[in-house]
């Protein structure tokens, strides 16, 4: 080839190309962002509208429906679910793997507003939001500490949050639990109805007198100057002498009808630390940023804070998302060495000489480096693909370049005696040598490189994040092929002999004869076995074939997943009490529940909690966990240790989850069944029989259904005909059932540089009860105020908590979690029962989702791409050997290799993962390479 007679003739160009490649790859590497994942655009989207005040049936009807039929038409929708629950509307929409997400979101926005009118009006506008990876929090701290939980939420939002926004990549950082101040106008119902006066007109004349108003302009020594009518309320004074007209014409203030309290609103979130009440900060990096340089400037800014905060605050750093990302750097980063070195190691006795295994050893480094280059050239980041794919790619780095040593090595040897000249003996030989196994070392080149063609080139999960893993494989195998087509040629030109140089210790020479009495030994051993099976090809044939076959007998061992285990020190409790209850009462089940995982302090750091996270009756509880090295247990023997416990609070359920890299795709169940149909009644008599089934089946725990989620409410039933009586409609009557229980926000006050609610309410004790709700009065245009018992019938009706919907059919989810690793085992035994002792009527379905479905797709697509990887590699070597038959002597070699992967993962309890399937794929192209 005249690639290696130009490295050769032009060594100097050579060496200052490789110089260059070296120097840019030292800028390179230090600039490479990290991450935990590639860099994903995932194709979801969320569109979240509230409607304040309706049910889940409305929300549907009036809400969910006309936004599902108008983003239905948005292009390269895949498909769409919804949650409509009380007060809001959620709809999630997945795309084709290839859309371009910033249009799809610009698209559903004009079609939400296409059908904005058909909308009711007091319907919020809705949210588009794009759903990425990168949307999770970076980092989240915990502060407690102070007098109070006033002091020190207030100090957090005016000293700590503003400096964190301004870290370089920090995208939003936000505050959870603590105090809120309000000041509380509880009016007295006697006063408003001596006076003929509402709960309305109070909020409307705060609303009206606490602002500032413009006036206009005027003339003022030649000047042109804004007027400005300054009403805002200086102190709670100017609030307590606001002036009301009354029902006969005559003012009162607004002190003489209602009690104004400067107090802390009840918290909807309460934040605890190891036990401590305080607040949680979670931090979200800007898209595109580097997580670990934000998580160092965190750090760095924190320090600072600690100093500047007053005496007696406190912030720990509960999850920082760069430090297992580091760890898992590292791990990596020591892997590559260790694999690079025992490569050069396994090298030096094979070669038995350093010389010829340091011309070796340089395609590791330089093809590293020149992956690198690529990476940073392509803005691509350290991430698990990426190193993953460096340290495999290791050992193939050296196998281009063995070859055409050995090629050069023997022609030198066939040619020591014609030509004299060393110097120009060693020029002739690399070049003689290096083209004659150019093109085998081509050849296996791009079969190893075209088996990750069709991940590159496919759609769903396994290309999303395997892109970059074949990319980077793809990087450095063309590196390594540069490199031994042009380097090993040319440094092998300059060495005038090639003996084998004896070396000044005499332990490494006896291991060297060890060494080579030992591969001797291999050496004769295989030549008899090679005998052997040549002249019985068809016994070798038939074994071979038969211990195929039996090797299939392991499958049922082998369990499978959608991705391996990662121990990240971390565990999530998701607790739900029955509806109903409130944030206190399910705080103090959560002390429970605290105390429980307190007794595995020994292994623990931190644990923080949220109550009411979401709803009243629930939290969530994140559990980290000390070092691997600092702690006996991983984190699954944590997690099984606390279970039984657990689940014996009563009236408490709660589901265990870590947040390996798994849950970064979703959080999915393991195995959840999606029933589709119409009758909520019915789907919910479906779900009841699905759950028994999966809680009959071993190894399921966790089993859930969304329809187990219900409460009972107060519904008032307005008996129009009265109501117009008195001039009432309903909007009327259900604002003032809202003022007198849930008050109204009128206005705000500023005082410090901060602003706070005030908020017209009825007395607590009067604001309660069914029988409260019943005396409410309603205050009409005319000024008659009327019992609501009078306008009203108080009807008690169970109602679901949220209706939701996928592809327009109402469904519900049933699901678990399964103990071990083998989720298809565990589904075929759910699907067995299911088709026995499961009744579906007409119009009703049953559709499987969860991890498994995810699984189950990946292993497909996979499957698809490694039949495609093996056509291709029949393709490329038919082209190379210009014959349709010779390839197959080569693609015999692929079936026997899965005789030693099902056995090696069976005897090792390892799993089939996304992960291991990618190693059977790549070991293909390595199968191949061999065979070549």
């Amino acid at each position: 080839m005249k690639l290696i007679e130009f490295a050769v003739k032009r060594s100097i160009a050579i060496a200052m190309l490789f110089l260059g490649i070296v120097l840019f790859g030292a800028v390179s590497f230090p600039n490479l962002k990290m991450d935990l994942f590639p860099q994903i655009t995932m194709p979801y989207a969320m569109v979240i509208t509230n409607y304040a005040g309706a049910g889940p049936a409305e929300v549907e009807g009036l809400v969910t429906k006309p936004l599902e039929s108008a983003l239905t038409t948005v292009s390269n929708v895949k498909g769409h679910q919804s949650v409509s629950s009380q007060g809001t509307s959620t709809i999630f929409l997945e795309f084709e793997s290839d859309t371009d997400m910033d249009y799809a979101t610009l698209n559903m926005r004009e079609k939400i507003d296409m059908v904005k009118a058909y909308l009711p009006e007091d319907a919020d506008d809705s949210m588009v939001m794009q759903m990425d990876m990168e949307s999770m929090p970076s980092v989240i701290l915990a502060a407690y500490g102070g007098r109070d939980l006033q002091e020190l939420k207030e100090v957090i939002e005016e000293t700590v949050l503003p400096r964190l926004e301004r870290i370089d990549g920090v995208g939003k950082a936000e505050l959870g639990g603590g105090y809120d101040r309000v000041i509380e106008i509880v009016a007295n119902p006697s006063a408003l109805s001596a006076y003929g006066l509402t709960n309305s007109s109070i909020v409307q004349a705060i609303a009206m007198d606490n602002r500032n108003y413009s006036g206009g302009t005027a003339e003022d020594a030649g000047k042109e100057r804004a007027i400005r009518v300054m009403g805002e309320y200086n102190s709670l004074n100017d609030l307590a002498n606001l002036p009301l007209n009354t029902a006969g014409g005559g003012v009162v203030r607004l002190a003489d009808v209602a009690t104004i309290n400067d107090v802390l609103e009840k918290q909807d979130v309460i934040c605890r630390i190891n036990g401590v009440d305080g607040v949680a900060i979670s931090i979200t990096k800007e898209s595109g940023a580097n997580i670990v340089n934000v998580s160092q400037a965190i750090a760095k800014e924190i320090k600072k804070l600690e100093k500047d905060l007053p005496q007696g605050f406190e912030i720990k750093t509960v999850y920082d998302g760069a430090k297992y990302i580091l760890l898992l750097v590292e791990s990596l980063l020591n892997n590559l060495f260790v694999g690079a070195l025992l490569a050069l190691l396994v090298l030096y006795f094979f070669l038995r000489d350093i010389r010829l295994t340091l011309i070796v050893g340089l395609a590791i480094p330089i093809s590293l480096i020149s992956a690198g280059v690529l990476l940073f050239l392509n803005n691509m980041t350290l991430n698990v693909m990426t190193l993953g794919g460096l340290a495999l790619g290791v050992g193939m780095l050296v196998d281009n370049s063995i070859v055409i040593l050995e090629s050069i090595a023997r022609h030198r040897t066939e040619a020591d005696g014609h030509i004299a000249d060393g110097k120009l003996l060693a020029q002739v030989t690399a070049i003689s040598g290096g083209t004659e196994s150019a093109m085998a070392i081509t050849a296996s080149t791009i079969t190893t490189i075209v088996i990750f063609l069709p991940i590159v080139f496919s759609d769903g999960l396994a290309s999303m994040f395997f892109t970059d893993f074949a990319w980077v494989i793809t990087f450095t195998l063309v590196a390594s092929l540069f490199v031994s087509l042009t380097l090993v040629p040319m440094i092998s030109s300059k060495i005038s002999e090639f003996d084998t140089p004896v070396s000044r210790w005499t332990i490494i020479e006896k291991a060297k004869d060890k060494f080579a009495s030992a591969y001797q030994w291999f050496l004769n051993k295989y030549n008899k076995i090679l005998n052997w099976a040549l002249s019985h090809r068809k016994k070798t044939v038939i074994g071979t074939a038969l211990a195929l076959v039996l090797s299939f007998a392991a499958i049922p061992l082998i369990g499978a997943e959608l991705m391996p285990a990662s121990d990240e020190g971390m565990l999530t409790l998701s607790v739900e009490l029955p509806d109903g209850y409130s944030v206190e009462q399910t705080s103090e089940a959560c002390f429970k529940i605290e105390d429980i995982v307190a007794r595995q302090s020994e292994d623990l750091d931190t644990v923080l909690s949220f109550v009411g996270n979401g709803s009243s009756n629930m939290a969530t509880i994140l559990i980290v966990a000390k070092p691997l090295d600092d702690r006996k247990r991983d984190i699954w023997q944590i997690a099984d240790s606390m279970r039984g416990e657990l689940e014996s609070i009563p009236g408490v359920d709660v589901v265990i989850s870590d947040t390996a890299v798994s849950s970064m795709m979703g959080g999915l169940s393991d195995i959840s069944y999606v029933i589709k149909g119409d009758n909520l009644d019915e789907l919910q008599k479906i779900g009841d029989d699905l759950k028994s089934i999966m809680e009959s089946v071993p190894d399921t725990y966790e089993v859930t259904s969304s329809a187990d989620s219900s409460k009972q409410e107060l519904q008032l039933l307005v008996n129009r005909q009265k109501a117009q009586q008195y001039g009432l409609g309903v909007y009327q009557i259900s604002q003032a059932v809202r003022a007198a229980f849930e008050g109204t926000v009128a206005s705000k006050f500023r005082e410090g540089g901060q602003e706070y609610d005030i908020k017209v309410m009825m007395p607590e004790n009067l604001s309660q009860t069914t029988a409260d709700l019943q005396s409410i009065t309603v205050t009409g245009p005319t000024g008659v105020s009327v019992p609501l018992s009078a306008v009203a019938e108080i009807k008690v009706a169970d109602g679901a908590v949220s209706v939701s919907r996928e592809n327009g059919s109402r469904m519900i989810t049933v699901s678990c979690q399964v103990l071990g690793s083998d989720l298809k085992g565990v589904a075929e035994q759910i699907q067995t029962k299911m088709d026995t002792e499961l009744f579906l009527p007409d119009g009703y379905l049953i559709e499987q989702g969860g991890s498994l479905e995810e699984m189950l797709d990946v292993f497909s697509d996979l499957t698809l791409a490694l039949l495609l990887a093996i056509l291709l590699i029949y393709m490329v070597l038919a082209a190379l050997y210009e014959s349709f038959i010779d390839p197959f002597v080569v693609m015999f070699t692929l079936p026997p290799a899965i005789i030693g992967v099902l056995l090696f993962l069976a005897i090792f309890n390892k799993t089939l993962n996304i992960s291991s399937f990618i190693g059977i794929i790549m070991l293909a192209g390595i199968v191949v390479n061999n065979g070549i």
